[in-house]
């Protein structure tokens, strides 16, 4: 289906590039929009949805590429702003260029945040600069024929008296300048302070490289006169800093193989429970319903079980699985089963399990979830089973014998991984500024043709034994590395992401920001200090960043993630086996799934608590490499 009669469009293109040494490259683009519309030019009510769903085009060997795009500054679409149905103008595209090399398989990527806007026919993407919210280079100018009714050359007697706008001087009479680290104020200067309160210096001097509690009483907030955030919202735009950021969505459901979300599904209850529904329409996540059991509080095992019609192969794919438990607290495991008629001969993987801390889990108590699981985390294995003839299927979540524990389940579907994430992936970040990173694991994954990404905490840089800030945008600017967002400072990452205030939570997001720009950093994802998160935390971290990791040891993440604040990551630490390790690269590699490793500081011996040993870490690139498994950045991987 075409888009609707009346759109705008303008061509994307794009071009495949070539190596250094000459061999050329196919290219990939992938572009989202940045909003959801409905094309309803009449105001008819009977619109037509334009779906947010990512654009792919592909350039072949040597060959260029094109899309077609609506203009983003044209009549006629509507969306949803506070829950009201608006005109919309002014989205923006997202787009990420991938390069792969046909010949050593490895790939580079550049992501671009861009406008196709009126009277530009031709966007060349390649040309447009790696900032975000620009406007395409390439956009044809209109001639112009007069000026203020002037048709012969402009001199700057012309421009006086026009425009209305402000002169430097006059705005700052009028407008407090945003705080800024590390700078010399005087006493009484105003400044919009992070916490979003406009303050005046109490004395002279110099402003912290944080905006921590120290600095902030540094600073005398002004009293009354303000507007509220509501007040403002409607008058100013937000700044670029604040803005939500663009996210990827979960890859689509190619089988809805056993839904659980109406009558007639097919799941039955097996093993000792105290009681159950398999029709709830009370609640659920999909559908009109979900089946429901409640455990007998005592640690009996109960089972969700469905046998399809016919075996089914499942070989290399995600199953995606939506699911609900009461109390968190309760929960001893969560298993997944598949098998042949009778599970004689299956596959079973731990999801979860009671002992991860509620606070760092994907899996929340009185939450939906829905969770990517990879067909190869199942890997307990019983018999002979056969991935491709699966024919019985059972979810299993059971209590410690603390109390009932109540279980909903929404249903179970397949999801073929995109093509990018064959074989598998594997990233290798590097948490807290330790300098390891860049004279350790630098020089063995640069030997490679790996790089890794950065979580640094900012007040630790230039410390002992940690990064210094030239070391980061070596590793950024010459060896190709990601740098992410973590922490502000030592104190700030001891608390984590629960239990915060949404005031606190954004003073520490627009510090982090403020200190990405003014040291040329341009992060898109973000690690949980400590891993740990309640709802507020993610939702802050959603505002300012496209993705999140935290931590889950059970199971390896997909591509693209289904929570992509949730972001699953396997930490490496003193007590990490390289036969660990490898169990992990190898399901990453049989189940076309994204193994995300964390590495703190990395030592020649005696490694205690979260630092690892050299001899691990040279022997874990060693096996990725032997299994032929690719090492991408954060930013790559997401983008596949």
């Amino acid at each position: 289906m075409a888009l609707p009669e009346g759109i705008q469009t303008g061509t994307v293109t794009f071009g495949s590039a070539v190596t250094y040494g000459g061999r050329s490259t196919s290219a990939v683009l992938v572009v989202k929009a940045s909003a959801r519309l409905v094309y309803d030019p009449d105001n008819a009510g009977d619109g037509i949805p334009i779906l947010n769903f990512p654009e792919t085009a592909i350039a072949d060997d040597g060959a260029p590429g094109q899309m077609y795009l609506p203009v983003c500054n044209q009549t006629g679409f509507k969306g949803t702003q506070n829950g009201t149905m608006v005109s919309i103008t002014g989205w923006s595209y997202t787009g990420t260029l991938t390069w792969t090399d046909p010949t050593t398989g490895l790939s580079d990527s550049v992501t671009k945040v861009f406008q196709v806007l009126e009277g530009q026919t031709t966007i060349d993407f390649d040309r447009l600069p790696d900032t975000v919210g620009v406007l395409p280079v390439t956009a044809p100018v209109v001639g112009v024929t007069s000026f203020l009714g002037k048709t012969g050359p402009i001199v700057e007697d012309d421009l006086s008296g026009i425009g209305g706008g402000l002169s430097e001087a006059e705005a700052d009479t009028r407008y407090a300048p945003l705080w800024q680290p590390n700078k010399a104020y005087l006493a009484g200067d105003p400044v919009l302070l992070p916490n979003g309160s406009t303050g005046t210096r109490t004395t002279d001097g110099t402003s912290r490289a944080t905006f921590d509690a120290t600095e902030e009483a540094a600073w005398t907030v002004a009293a009354g006169g303000g507007l509220d955030k509501s007040e403002a919202d409607s008058l100013y735009a937000t700044p670029a800093l604040a803005l939500s950021r663009p996210r990827t969505s979960p890859p689509p459901v190619s089988n809805m193989l056993a839904p659980a979300c109406a009558p007639g599904h097919g799941w039955t209850m097996s093993g000792v429970s105290a009681s159950s529904e398999m029709n709830d329409t009370t609640d659920f996540a999909i559908g009109t319903q979900s089946a429901r059991y409640t455990t007998n509080g005592v640690g009996g095992l109960p089972n969700l079980e469905k046998t399809l019609d016919a075996p089914i192969d499942l070989t290399g794919k995600y199953l995606r699985i939506w699911i609900k438990i009461s109390d968190y607290s309760r929960l001893q495991g969560l298993t997944l089963w598949a098998g042949d008629s009778t599970l004689a001969n299956r596959y079973v993987g731990e999801l979860f399990t009671g002992s991860l801390e509620e606070l760092k889990s994907n899996l929340r108590g009185g939450e939906w979830t829905a969770l990517d699981v990879a067909m190869s985390d199942l890997n307990q294995v019983t018999g002979t089973p056969n991935a491709a003839a699966i024919q019985k299927l059972r979810i299993r979540a059971y209590d410690k014998s603390n109390g009932a524990l109540t279980f909903w389940f929404g249903g179970l579907a397949v999801v073929n991984p995109p093509a990018g994430a064959s074989g598998g992936v594997v990233t290798l970040t590097f948490d807290d500024s330790y300098s390891a990173a860049f004279t350790v694991a630098r020089p063995r994954m640069d030997v490679r043709g790996y790089a890794g990404t950065m979580f640094p905490i900012i007040d630790q840089l230039g410390g002992a034994n940690k990064l210094t800030v030239a070391q980061m945008r070596q590793l950024q600017n010459v060896h190709g590395w990601e740098v992410g967002s973590h922490a502000t400072s030592s104190a700030a990452h001891g608390l984590g992401f629960a239990g915060r205030t949404e005031a606190d939570l954004k003073a520490e997001m627009l510090t982090i920001q403020q200190w990405n720009v003014a040291n040329g950093f341009a992060a898109s994802t973000f690690a949980y200090p400590v891993a740990t998160f309640d709802a507020l935390g993610e939702e802050m971290a959603g505002r300012f960043f496209r993705h999140t990791r935290t931590t889950n040891t059970k199971i390896n993440e997909t591509v693209p993630p289904s929570a992509p604040h949730r972001i699953r990551a396997v930490a490496v630490g003193a007590s990490t086996t390289l036969a660990e390790l490898q169990t992990k690269i190898a399901q990453a590699k049989a189940g076309n799934s994204w193994l995300v490793l964390i590495y703190h500081d990395i030592v020649a011996s005696g490694p205690v608590g979260n630092a690892s040993l050299t001899s691990l870490f040279e022997s874990t690139l060693a096996e990725i490499a032997a299994q032929g498994v690719r090492v991408r950045t954060m930013a790559q991987a997401l983008a596949l």
